[in-house]
């Protein structure tokens, strides 16, 4: 029998009857029915979801035994991580859709270039036939451990459920699920608090020793203890890299990153500042997606919060990135799991769960999928626009091109150019030197005409990627001036208080500044004309490497000056080779060479440095000379 509250809300002196329904409880399978012969969760794991903690290899065995129950269903291994766990994708949708899924990839792709789409007839035709797709990652943090139960669950929803919502997704949306994205920081999580739980059900006061351990074993980073939510710029970690490979397959129009544990759930809108380099339909979708959770959050008198704390600006973030992409981007934080345990008292009395934080988890996710399948065409649209109206920015803004210079370091150069285009950025090379009227030097902000050589990199910004190579490479990261305002009003008042006095929080998440080519130490500029003569950039750049020079009596050189030597040096490291550190550059005839080369000495290492240097450095591909004295 139904509920119902009276609530008496005052209004101006006067008082309004309001009826509301009093809040459902949440049962993950209310949303029935279901096709019996799609195992649930439990039936595989043999516990209900939020009563432990899982295993990587658990979940293998749900998404693999999920697969073989429903054609709905297709698991696709894209990569391992560094201690050997496999990375996956699930794939669901209606059977149609997956028996098609190549030709839902392939024209996804065409609409993520609007080069390939032949005018508005062409492009309304595949908006209709294509479904959205949803790409929705867990456990990016593996130790915010509610999220990577709840792919599970979701995963179960979206392939099973028979209501008249779930079949509308599975018929409009193509959704991927990334159950793992840090296998290593979650499972090292799990190992450590299985061994020390307190009970089945945990122990809730907040000084256990369940709530917080040593950071190494409590960390969000992977195998070499990188936080993997920083490093879709760097690509520096095999995890992000297969991962951003599978972002850019499949072009997704939504992304969600879920993560946890704050003490109320967040979803977007997000608080300020927002990367001005996206379009303001972003804005509105982060309405629309916000609203519908928010929606589903009261039937169950959740409490959430947006608009404050999370940003939306730094591109390495797994938000943040899809988003420069063209997917509507967004993080959840759940209230629940991770440092919080099986469960934790609040300062109220009252606990957070891991299965309530599961339950949010699961609920944000459906009510976003159920909007992505109502908004389906506009979404694809959008997509596309997103793309259309980058390349005519492109071409009318004074931005026209980056050119960088390979100067004495062309290594460095090479690789910047490497990871532009590991980001599908299409990078140019001059065949013949070239002029600018007006060139910006990134170093000393000086404008002049300038002359550029042949072989420097040339990036124009009429490109499909043009939002991203622009958050990438421009000297300085824009800040609205809103924003800024707000920021400086604190700084004065946090100034004038004691020293002991409660400050204000600023409202900068963490990273502000990333501009590649200053990373890199590369010679940059943008100019506002374009190079002509230009040719693209198809293969890694070949470099000088080998030996300069035949067996040398005395010593083998080398620049410490890129990727690739640094790899050089510990490879040598780990033979047992010895090496010395030049601490002043000095000069060998016409080379010179900075300070911090590496020297190989003959009469310190043993025969074999002669025959395994050369091998090295054509393998990994340097650059070493060879000196008689």
């Amino acid at each position: 029998m139904r509920r119902w509250l009276v609530l008496l809300v005052l209004c101006g002196g006067s008082e309004v009857a309001v009826l509301a329904q009093a809040p459902a409880p949440f049962d993950f399978y209310a949303r029935g029915p279901y096709q019996q012969s799609i195992p649930r969760p439990e039936t595989i794991l043999g516990y209900a979801s939020g009563t432990r903690h899982s295993y990587h290899y658990q979940m293998e065995y749900y998404i693999q035994a999920l697969a073989q129950a429903t054609p709905r269903v297709r698991v696709v291994s894209y990569g391992e991580s560094y201690e050997g766990r496999k990375l996956y994708l699930v794939l669901i949708s209606s059977e149609e859709n997956i028996a098609r899924v190549e030709e839902i990839r392939t024209a996804t792709a065409r609409l993520a270039d609007p080069r390939q789409v032949g005018g508005e007839g062409e492009l309304r035709r595949l908006i209709a036939a294509t479904p959205a797709t949803v790409w929705l990652n867990f456990a990016n943090d593996g130790n915010e451990s509610a999220a990577f139960e709840a792919a599970l669950q979701v995963a179960y929803q979206v392939a099973a459920g028979e209501d008249e919502t779930t079949r509308k997704i599975r018929t409009r949306v193509l959704t991927l699920v990334n159950p793992a994205y840090n296998p290593e920081s979650h499972d090292r999580f799990v190992a450590w608090f299985n061994a020390i739980v307190h009970g089945p059900e945990g122990n809730p006061d907040p000084n256990a020793v369940e709530h917080g351990s040593e950071w190494l074993m409590n960390s969000n980073d992977n195998h070499y203890h990188i936080d993997l939510n920083r490093d879709a710029v760097a690509l520096s970690q095999r995890e992000t890299q297969a991962a951003i490979r599978q972002l850019h397959h499949w072009n997704p129009q939504v992304a969600i990153d879920h993560h946890g544990n704050p003490p109320i759930f967040f979803f977007p809108p997000t608080a300020p500042p927002m990367n001005q380099n996206l379009p303001p339909s972003f804005r509105r979708w982060e309405e629309i997606f916000g609203r519908a959770i928010a929606a589903e959050f009261a039937r169950y008198g959740w409490s959430f919060m947006n608009r404050e704390i999370y940003d939306f600006f730094y591109p390495g973030y797994l938000d943040m990135y899809p988003a420069l992409n063209g997917a509507i981007g967004m993080t959840f934080e759940t209230d629940g799991g991770g440092s919080q345990g099986l469960q934790l008292e609040r300062p109220d009395g009252t606990r957070s769960t891991l299965v309530g934080g599961i339950a949010k988890h699961f609920t944000g996710s459906f009510a976003t999928l159920a909007a992505t399948a109502e908004g389906k065409d506009k979404l694809l649209e959008d997509f596309y626009l997103f793309r259309k109206t980058g390349l005519e920015e492109g071409d009318r803004g004074p931005v026209k091109q980056f050119v960088l210079l390979e100067g004495k370091n062309a290594s460095r150069a090479a690789e910047l150019a490497e990871l532009l285009r590991a980001h599908r950025i299409e990078v140019y090379r001059a065949t013949a030197p070239f002029t600018s009227s007006r060139a910006y030097n990134y170093f000393d902000g000086v404008v002049s005409s300038r002359q550029f050589p042949a072989g420097s990199y040339v990036i124009p910004t009429n490109q499909r990627q043009k939002r991203l190579l622009m958050t990438l490479l421009e000297p300085e990261a824009k800040l609205s001036e809103d924003f800024l305002e707000v920021e400086r009003a604190k700084k004065e008042r946090n100034a004038r208080l004691g020293r002991r006095a409660g400050r204000e929080r600023d409202g900068f998440y963490d990273i502000t500044a990333w501009s590649l080519p200053l990373s890199f130490g590369v010679e940059a500029y943008w100019t506002e004309d374009r190079a002509t003569g230009v040719t693209p950039v198809a293969a890694p750049p070949q470099l000088p490497k080998g030996i300069a020079g035949g067996t040398p009596r005395y010593a083998y050189l080398f620049a410490l000056d890129s990727t690739a030597s640094v790899k050089l040096m510990a490879r040598l490291l780990r033979e047992g080779f010895k090496l010395a550190v030049e601490r002043e550059g000095f000069a060998i005839g016409e080379n010179t060479f900075p300070a911090g080369t590496l020297l190989l000495r003959v009469e310190r290492n043993p025969e074999t440095l002669h025959q395994r240097i050369r091998a090295l450095a054509d393998e990994i591909g340097v650059r070493v000379w060879a000196a008689d004295s």
